[in-house]
């Protein structure tokens, strides 16, 4: 029987988080307190918009703290008592020892929001940030020494993938108390997550020790900031559009503005225009970093994702984007001594070493030390931004370089397949092999041979 919601007042949704060619809605339901709220109030407000009624409400378990697998049977009963169809999405794999555990975890949950959004055919999926988060974005964005692009915070609707799909968020203008007060209202609890109370994650120190100070700024300061900040990426943003060449058509999708002297171009109008020529070719979604706008003083050509690669061309900035390009690939690798076909030419073969066996090591010969793997082998399509250390070097190196360096074109790195585990890359086939292959006296080994 489902659960009716009382007759309490509901949060308002902002209605450009909802545009009306939406068909289908997915709800992003954690179990806090800010997701509950929106669970119920979507109820609430279905008899408005049938959209939220029949909207699927998906979980996302991360597996990073005990209790997770129980508390996600919980919010999917929940939901499914509310009258929502539900599903619980798992995280199969573990976080990285390096880098930012957060970045890891936000990446593949919405890697698996979309997975599940294609699946279900949907085209919307709403979250729960309100108007503190925004404060907090403002703040984080501040600390980085953004642009006016980042410290405008976040959109109530925006691009979530090349495939049309929109993000929602439709409390952006309503407080974290408010959405609090809600759902204590409606009789429905949130799940505790401790993990918000510590000062670990920059997110938490924001909140707890900047925003919760009575030093600190206040928030109607920082959204005021955040609105300024919009105004100004609005104005950058009619600049670039002003400077984009007519649109063409050919085998390969393209866009060009005129640059001018990019070396004298700062960084923010360098962003404008790049963001400019992304939402002409439908790629809003792909968000270029300082570090790949500062990069067209030394190269010609950046590459912002498998598909797609901005050129410099005199005073002018062109943006490629293939249209036919390769689909991620992932294919299990079995000790079965088969040879399997590579993208990039020869075949890869995976056996065992018998105990005494002597080899010379190579680009085309990799031992692998067989108990200190980490999960499963796989055959895989380079990650854009993928790092790993490359074995007998100091520090990580993005694999897109090393291939470039190789001499391998856009076309080929696009395509090329590494072997990698859980962890990340193990070995770039003929090219470079990790520093974790690196086998000691004792170890049992695997051997990797690239065949012609």
């Amino acid at each position: 029987m489902t659960q009716r919601m009382p007759k309490i007042p509901v949060p308002e949704f902002a209605a450009a988080a909802l545009p009306e060619a939406a068909r289908g809605i997915a709800l992003a339901i954690s179990g806090g307190a800010d997701s509950m709220a929106l669970l119920a109030a979507a109820r609430a407000r279905a008899g408005d918009d049938p959209r939220l009624g029949a909207a699927w409400v998906l979980h996302v378990d991360h597996g990073l703290r005990p209790g997770s697998a129980a508390a996600a049977r919980t919010v999917v009963a929940l939901a499914e008592s509310l009258g929502f169809r539900a599903r619980i999405l798992e995280i199969a794999d573990r976080p990285p020892e390096q880098g930012s555990i957060e970045a890891w975890a936000r990446a593949r949950r919405y890697a698996l929001l979309e997975g599940a959004m294609a699946e279900l055919g949907l085209d919307l999926l709403l979250t729960a940030h309100h108007r503190d988060d925004q404060a907090e974005t403002v703040a984080l964005a501040l600390m980085r020494g953004a642009q006016a692009g980042g410290l405008a915070g976040m959109a109530p609707l925006r691009p979530l993938s090349s495939a049309g799909r929109l993000l929602g968020r439709p409390f952006l203008d309503q407080s974290r108390a408010r959405l609090a007060d809600y759902l204590r209202g409606t009789g429905l609890h949130a799940i505790d997550d401790e993990s918000n109370r510590h000062l670990g994650p920059r997110r938490n120190l924001i909140r707890h020790l900047v925003l919760e100070s009575a030093t600190g700024p206040s928030v109607d300061r920082l959204l005021d900031l955040g609105r300024r900040a919009a105004a100004a990426e609005a104005r950058l943003r009619r600049w670039a559009e002003a400077r984009l060449d007519p649109p063409g058509s050919a085998a390969y999708a393209r866009a060009s503005a005129r640059a001018g002297d990019l070396a004298t171009l700062p960084i923010a109008f360098r962003g404008a225009l790049v963001r400019a020529l992304l939402h002409r070719l439908g790629r809003s979604e792909l968000a270029p970093g300082r570090r790949a706008l500062a990069a067209l003083d030394r190269d010609r050509t950046v590459e912002l994702a498998r598909d797609c690669h901005l050129h410099r061309q005199g005073d002018r900035l062109l943006l490629v984007v293939r249209r036919d390009a390769p689909a991620a690939t992932v294919t299990r690798l079995e000790i079965d001594e088969r040879v399997r076909p590579l993208p990039q030419g020869g075949g890869l073969q995976l056996r065992t070493v018998a105990d005494g066996e002597e080899f010379e090591p190579g680009l085309r010969r990799q031992p692998l030390p067989r108990d200190r793997l980490d999960g499963p082998l796989t055959l895989r399509t380079v990650e854009r931004d993928e790092r790993f250390r490359p074995f007998g070097m100091d520090g990580r190196r993005r694999a897109t370089d090393l291939l470039r360096e190789a001499g391998l074109d856009a076309d080929r790195r696009a395509g090329f397949l590494a072997v990698a585990d859980d962890r990340g890359i193990l070995w770039l086939p003929g090219i470079r092999a990790a520093e974790r292959c690196r086998c000691r006296r004792h170890d049992r080994r695997l051997l990797l041979e690239l065949l012609d």
